[in-house]
């Protein structure tokens, strides 16, 4: 490897926004549970436990989550029926303050139009709560993955752009 392409990898690496990119992996990720349902909390914490995730915390309340977004979540998991009004009201400002963050609606199978709210004040995907929730749980994270990779690609390609216009 020459030393102008080893020096171009060092300087992409140290970039910035390469940096942030690589400083996640799959599973250092920041979740926190909104459901006023305890035994779902306690299943979903199992299962993302058993996934190795370990950063999790719950919250029963949608004000307490929003008291507690800084530092900022990587992925919120919350359920229809938690005061579904003041949940699309903290779903509206979690996404005013911090649009990075996934949103997964959990609902049940006949809240359509709860779902097609909560998909546009800013929802990233959501699952119906039932019998499939580990397999629910693991498609949506496979989903953010795949999202979070697209967006790395993206950002290393304009990187690269950059460095060539301003080179």
């Amino acid at each position: 490897m020459s030393l102008n392409s080893m020096s171009y990898l060092l300087a992409l690496f140290m970039h910035p926004i390469v940096k942030i990119i690589y400083m996640h992996s799959k599973r250092d990720f920041k979740i926190y549970l909104l459901d006023d349902d305890l035994f779902y909390i306690n299943i979903f914490q199992q299962h993302l436990s058993n996934l190795g995730y370990h950063n999790i915390e719950s919250f029963i309340n949608p004000l307490d989550c929003f008291d507690h977004l800084n530092p900022a979540p990587d992925i919120i998991f919350y359920d229809h029926g938690v005061d579904f009004s003041k949940g699309l009201e903290v779903l509206k400002s979690i996404k005013r303050l911090n649009a990075d963050i996934y949103l997964i609606f959990i609902c049940g199978a006949d809240e359509v139009e709860a779902v097609i709210k909560s998909l546009k004040y800013g929802a990233f995907d959501y699952f119906v709560k039932g019998e499939n929730d580990s397999k629910n749980i693991e498609m949506v994270l496979s989903k953010i993955y795949r999202v979070r990779e697209l967006l790395q690609k993206n950002n290393i390609l304009r990187f690269r752009k950059f460095q060539r216009i301003s080179f």
